[in-house]
């Protein structure tokens, strides 16, 4: 027991080397990441996303700010403006930034731990999601469905314990909605949010893009299960 503190409090604490070494650039995380998280209209989202960008460009060595951009920019795929939407701005050209960024910050790195990786790949499945629900071409949104399940594949090899895929694979199986798929995703969002109620680092410092749907994918496993038992 006490070997396993161990090893998990080296694995935190190496977060906070990998991710904290320069004092400018996390601050500068902080307000990509507040910018965003606090916005209320597409422009301030999406300023939110480019500040994570501009940090990629101004730290070519650090992976994490096109990360976060990456992961910024798939958000914003629904929250384009369908009255006036800004010029060039398209569901598309918004994913192949979140693409961009992901490759960009895939580059930076040299030697990957196995549970970073699988976060990479928890990203690529989620970037394919978004590929595949803004195409109306079947064929293309079949292509994209398989590039996804060969990503969550990886993402589960190289870290079977990663809270990442506990949401989407979570969330997947609320989305079914019949009792035994919704009870279990329930049980690996809960079992996401202690994992991520651990850590040790601010969010923005860590890879972990998906916390904030936790509380609401809960709520509908909760609604769904309740609605489910009572039904005949």
């Amino acid at each position: 027991m006490r070997i396993t503190f161990l090893i998990t409090v080296f694995y935190a604490f190496t977060s906070i080397a990998l991710y904290s070494q320069n004092v400018n650039l996390e601050e500068g995380m902080k307000n990509g990441f507040d910018t965003f998280t606090k916005g209320k209209t597409f422009e301030e989202w999406i300023k939110g996303a480019k500040i994570m960008n501009e940090l990629g460009q101004k730290y070519p060595n650090e992976w994490l700010p096109n990360y976060w951009a990456s992961y910024l920019y798939t958000q914003l795929t629904f929250n384009i403006p369908k009255d006036n939407p800004p010029k060039g701005i398209t569901s598309k050209s918004i994913v192949d930034e979140a693409q961009k960024n992901l490759d960009l910050a895939l580059q930076k790195v040299n030697d990957m731990r196995p549970d970073i990786r699988s976060d990479f790949h928890a990203l690529q499945t989620l970037i394919y999601d978004f590929r595949q629900w803004t195409n109306k071409d079947e064929n293309i949104k079949a292509e994209f469905l398989d590039k996804r399940q060969f990503e969550i594949k990886q993402a589960i090899m190289l870290n079977s314990n990663s809270p990442l895929v506990d949401v989407i694979i979570g969330t997947d199986l609320i989305k079914r909605r019949d009792l035994t798929s919704v009870y279990a995703g329930r049980i690996l969002l809960l079992h996401a949010k202690k994992k991520y109620d651990e850590r040790l680092v601010p969010r923005y410092m860590s890879s972990h893009w998906n916390e904030q749907w936790i509380n609401h994918w809960l709520s509908q496993s909760v609604k769904g299960i309740e609605a489910l038992t009572k039904s005949k």
